[in-house]
């Protein structure tokens, strides 16, 4: 190889990193998860819910799973101590992930880590206390990642961005008929939407059968047709609004205590002497 080769070689060499370089560095839109619009408030631990389409649950962070989920200044979660899994099969090619986080525990407190088959690939944390900062996690070997995991003692997480290079399908093929943001193999009452659950009891309200005793907490909404059941009793001082179908069908009785209103153009019955005839 003469001089003018050499060079010639060492050029397209450099031109190669050049590209290399700048392609990885021009990172495209990210999937942002704000914690101000998930599918469902998450009220207790391992029950998944959505944002963006991307499935979450809160799960323990050495044996203690206690949290704070609030779409208010602008969506936060506080773990204390708790982790977040978010499943990333519905992506492919991660690039980066940025996370903002406030942390008040101490330095490496608040972690974070891009995983494969539940191992660790790549992790950081914290270097700071009492300030706001981003933590970052690039894959410039693009190394096959499926799940990402926050954990903390104390700490705010204010924002998650996901560079990838291809989104796909977040429900891995098996659809959402009922386009309730949960997918059909995770679909605890398909056809119906399973983010309404009005009596807290963890079973979306239109496959939420039968009880031995029921109080509604919420009230009804316009377009719901629901049937409440119940062996014994039904208690209710909520609102029954307009546009709603809604029965309480109890074995004993049914109780309307004070605040229950039923609203001009709503349909409403209260029966007894059967419930949870279905």
């Amino acid at each position: 190889m003469n001089v003018y080769q050499l060079h010639q070689h060492l050029a397209s060499i450099a031109l190669f990193l050049l590209l290399s370089s700048y392609t990885f560095g021009q990172l495209g839109v990210p999937t942002v998860i704000s914690f101000d619009d998930p599918s469902m408030m998450p009220s207790s631990c391992f029950t998944i819910f959505t944002e963006e389409g991307v499935p979450q649950q809160l799960v323990d962070n050495t044996g203690s799973c206690f949290f704070d989920y609030s779409t208010a200044n602008g969506g936060e979660l506080w773990l204390f101590p708790a982790t977040l899994s978010v499943d990333l099969t519905g992506f492919s090619g991660i690039e980066r992930v940025e996370i903002d986080i406030n942390d008040f525990c101490g330095i490496g407190c608040s972690q974070a880590s891009l995983n494969f088959n539940s191992m660790p690939v790549i992790n950081t944390a914290n270097t700071m206390v009492g300030s706001q900062e981003m933590l970052i996690m690039d894959n410039p070997d693009m190394v096959q990642i499926d799940e990402l995991t926050m954990s903390s003692f104390e700490g705010l997480f204010l924002e998650i961005r996901i560079f990838s290079s291809t989104i796909i399908d977040p429900c891995m093929g098996t659809g959402d008929s009922d386009n309730d943001n949960i997918c059909d193999a995770l679909d605890t009452c398909p056809g119906f939407d399973d983010n309404i659950d009005r009596d807290g009891n963890g079973i979306p309200d239109y496959c939420d059968i039968c009880e031995t005793d029921r109080n509604m907490m919420e009230s009804s909404q316009s377009g719901d047709m629901l049937t409440y059941e119940a062996v014994n009793q039904i208690s209710s001082a909520q609102m029954i609004n307009s546009g709603a179908m809604v029965t309480f069908n109890a074995g004993i009785m049914v109780e309307l205590s004070s605040g229950f209103e039923v609203h001009p153009g709503a349909t409403f019955s209260g029966l007894t002497g059967e419930g949870c005839s279905q």
